[in-house]
């Protein structure tokens, strides 16, 4: 048996107020609640859902709850390839969602409450969350992602997918002081040209965070972001979480999937973060 999620463009996720029902009634009219919170026809996507809680607005019983939709056709894609893998298809997720799983398991119950926010950097999508307490407030999906800064070193050197690739796992971001004094007295010129193609990607990544951050905080007075949690292939970029803290004046610390799990010693601490949704 295996487990799977997804994100991207073909999985919608939506925080809506539906009318108090059962689990069961909601279930049976699901399609029919769900219609104008879905950009997609409402035939050609799976749906799902997860009551958060009641409450009374204008008077009216309601439940909050969060709805997810996903194309059929991505679906259909997962369980082809694990089924071709030898795997049978047990349980899909979203990506934002199996993360919560490893906030959850890995959050001390005796810190006081706080918000943490998600950045999971893949290669070609950047899954942000905002989880508060055991819940997920906020998701999205952005596509400012590994690719990205492959591609943006790429056109600063006028090199290949290959060579922007190494370029960026040997240098990263150069965020202190000394060591861009450091690269200018060497002339390192591909350690100053990577740091600052890297920069310019971070900039865009930062202005994400700055729009999920407002939204979040403007759902109600007494809410703010604690720490961010670095996750992904890319979360591990070299000062890329010193660069994001002095840039948004949040701890910021790659996630350890693996914490407290016993058997995986074994996996190299460069690699840890990468396997945050799997292990979710």
């Amino acid at each position: 048996n295996a487990a799977t999620a997804l994100s991207g463009n073909s999985v919608i996720v939506r925080y809506v107020k539906f009318p108090l029902l059962t689990k069961n009634e909601l279930k049976s009219t699901l399609a029919t609640e769900a219609e104008p919170f879905i950009p997609f026809d409402i035939n050609e996507v799976q749906l799902g859902f997860h009551i958060l809680n009641e409450i009374i607005e204008e008077g009216q019983k309601k439940m909050e709850t969060v709805l997810v939709a996903a194309k059929k056709e991505l679906i259909a894609a997962r369980i082809e390839i694990l089924q071709e893998a030898g795997f049978q298809p047990a349980v899909m997720d979203v990506d934002s969602f199996a993360l919560e799983n490893v906030h959850e398991r890995l959050r001390d119950p005796k810190e006081p409450p706080s918000a943490a926010l998600y950045l999971n950097i893949g290669h070609t999508v950047t899954n942000l969350s905002i989880i508060e307490n055991s819940t997920t407030r906020v998701v999205r999906d952005v596509f400012i992602s590994g690719q990205t800064m492959t591609k943006a070193i790429a056109k600063a050197f006028q090199c290949d997918a290959a060579k922007a690739e190494e370029l960026k796992k040997a240098h990263g971001v150069i965020v202190d002081p000394e060591e861009k004094e450091k690269a200018l007295v060497e002339g390192n010129r591909d350690a100053l040209g990577v740091s600052q193609a890297l920069s310019q990607v971070s900039r865009d990544l930062v202005g994400e965070v700055h729009r999920s951050v407002d939204f979040y905080l403007s759902q109600a007075p007494d809410r703010s972001i604690s720490r961010i949690v670095l996750s992904g292939g890319s979360g591990r970029t070299k000062n890329l979480d010193k660069h994001l803290a002095a840039e948004l004046k949040v701890p910021v610390a790659a996630l350890d999937p693996f914490l407290n799990i016993s058997g995986a010693e074994g996996v190299p601490e460069e690699l840890r973060p990468a396997f945050g949704v799997a292990v979710g």
